[in-house]
Order: structure tokens, then C-alpha cells, then sequence
């Protein structure tokens, strides 16, 4: 097995779509609900250590993305027709998430 490291840059904001746990408020509607507890949405690291609380992109958020954006370039492995999609998807393993500087508390919005 070969491991390699990369560096990401984002072009765009990341959804996360962990549960909420928190009840909606009589009469509020989903819209109301969503404001007001979208910080819920994100994944938060857990664990010991002082970046327990800091929010995570999940090993299989990752995984998901390289596998996306593979079947997307259409870039050719120099065998014929065959492009990196089925390597990306059988081929690439995504062993640690990446941990974000910012909580719940701090994250910003749009």
C-alpha cells in the first residue's frame, strides 16, 4: 500500500448533514428550524485532547469527493478508453478526516 498526502483547497462551502437532536419549537417552521440550529449539522471530532470539539469532514465525506471529482475530469489512464473513475473507486482508501480550526460555536455561516 502506498500513502500519499495532499493538500486541499476549497472552492465552495461544505453541507454537513449530521442529525439534529434539538425538537423543533411549536409553530416553527423548517426554514426557522434550519436557521436557527444549522451549527448542529456539523460533525464535531470527539475524543480526548483539546481539538475534541473542533468540527471534522468525515474519512467517507472525503472518499466521496475524490470519487466525485475523479468520474467528473475524465482524465485517461493511457489504456484505451478508461479513465480514473473504477481506480479512484476500488484503488483509494481515505484513513483519517481532516480536522477543522472551528466549533460549533465559532464556525461562520454564509
Amino acid at each position: 500500500m502506498t500513502n500519499y498526502k495532499v493538500h486541499l483547497k476549497s472552492t465552495g462551502p461544505i453541507a454537513f448533514g449530521a442529525f439534529i437532536n434539538t425538537p423543533k419549537k411549536r409553530g416553527e417552521n423548517d426554514h426557522e428550524f434550519e436557521k436557527a440550529q444549522w451549527r448542529e449539522r456539523c460533525n464535531v471530532k470527539g475524543g480526548d485532547g483539546p481539538d475534541k470539539d473542533n468540527i471534522i469532514i468525515q474519512p467517507f465525506a472525503l472518499k466521496n469527493m475524490l470519487d466525485s471529482a475523479a468520474a467528473r475530469l475524465l482524465m485517461r489512464t493511457g489504456k484505451g478508453q478508461k479513465t480514473f473513475k473504477a481506480i479512484f473507486e476500488t484503488g483509494v482508501r481515505v484513513m483519517k478526516g481532516i480536522v477543522l480550526p472551528f466549533t460549533r460555536e465559532t464556525v461562520k455561516g454564509e
